[in-house]
């Protein structure tokens, strides 16, 4: 495991993601600015998980994330900050990965009609969030 590598790879994927994001809700595309955003929201969580252990291969990693910070492994500047996350790590997590790429397949309903412009925004905004943590962590643990 590297962690630098990994953490750093993982926190350009959500750099990545997050400035999509932004052009989408430019260009007012609600439900690929909310796919990026969960994307971003995702990868910052994993890129302060693999600060530490191996990233599990899941769309959901706020229970990994918590695990972590159960086990008191961080710094206390570090879980301090990740901390701050957990809640929209938790809300942005595998449901809506499906429900933003693949829509209601119960009810057969496309993710184009599901996704608002008011959901596009809260999807946007924990992933500024996300990402801001994310780099703030990266920058504390490796300089």
């Amino acid at each position: 495991m590297k962690p630098q590598e990994e953490a750093g790879y993982r926190l350009n994927l959500a750099k990545g993601y997050l400035a999509e994001a932004e052009e989408d809700i430019n260009m007012e595309r609600w439900r690929s600015c909310a796919a990026g955003s969960q994307l971003a929201i995702e990868n910052s969580a994993k890129a302060i998980i693999a600060c530490f252990v191996p990233v599990a291969l899941t769309h959901d990693a706020a229970p990994q994330l918590a695990r972590l910070l159960g086990a008191q492994t961080m710094p206390e500047k570090v879980a301090a900050k990740a901390r701050e996350i957990i809640p929209i790590v938790a809300k942005f997590g595998g449901k809506e990965h499906g429900l933003f790429s693949y829509g209601d397949t119960e009810h057969f309903r496309d993710p184009w009609s599901l996704v608002t412009e008011a959901k596009a925004k809260e999807a946007i905004e924990g992933a500024r969030q996300c990402v801001k943590v994310a780099e703030e962590v990266y920058e504390c643990l490796f300089g």
